[in-house]
């Protein structure tokens, strides 16, 4: 048999790593033990890259183009050096545009408009069950990012997330600093 390269291989991870972080965005009264066992269910499901690859395909083409064009690798980055999509989780443009860091210290002094659901809905789970649990489990999955001078940022950080957007913000604003991400260049 020969061995498939180590790009094949963390294209086909990071392909996964999207279809089962976007499968777990938590429902609306979901419980933290809820969703853990829903998760089992996630990773089983997308048990394999390849598949997770082709379902990608059928499911959402643009995103399986870019997934299948950059190369893909593993780092640790700073949660300060990812832009988060503006707009994002419906929060105002103006609260979004910069890092997940930035969006962190930004919510912490707004009160939470209700078309940002998503994002009061993780933050409240991460006060139900305490930050070292909730750390454990919104990094069980690396975090997606490419340059941002792919979706034409220039200067303002070196990244921009493809996926992860709310779970890096929550992260730090549970003072998390740094997370695993695969990188897309």
């Amino acid at each position: 048999m020969v061995p498939r390269p180590a790009a094949e291989i963390h294209r086909a991870a990071a392909a996964r790593a999207f279809l089962i972080a976007n499968a777990l965005k938590p429902r609306l009264e979901e419980s933290f033990d809820d969703l853990q066992e829903r998760s089992s269910a996630e990773f089983t499901h997308f048990a394999s890259g390849e598949f997770a690859l082709s379902h990608l395909g059928r499911h959402d083409p643009v995103r399986a183009t870019r997934y299948n064009t950059l190369s893909w690798t593993p780092v640790r980055v700073a949660l300060a050096d990812v832009l988060v999509l503006p707009g994002m989780c419906g929060l105002p443009t103006s609260w979004t545009l910069g890092s997940a860091s930035y969006v962190a210290k930004v919510l912490s002094n707004v009160a939470l408009p209700p078309r940002a659901a998503r994002v009061a809905r993780l933050l409240r789970l991460a006060d139900e069950v305490g930050a070292e649990r909730a750390i454990a489990w919104m990094t069980i999955l690396p975090l997606l990012c490419i340059p941002s001078r792919h979706a034409g940022h220039s200067d303002a950080a070196p990244w921009l997330f493809d996926d992860g957007c709310v779970r890096s913000v929550v992260l730090a604003s549970l003072g998390v600093t740094h997370a695993l991400m695969y990188a897309g260049t």
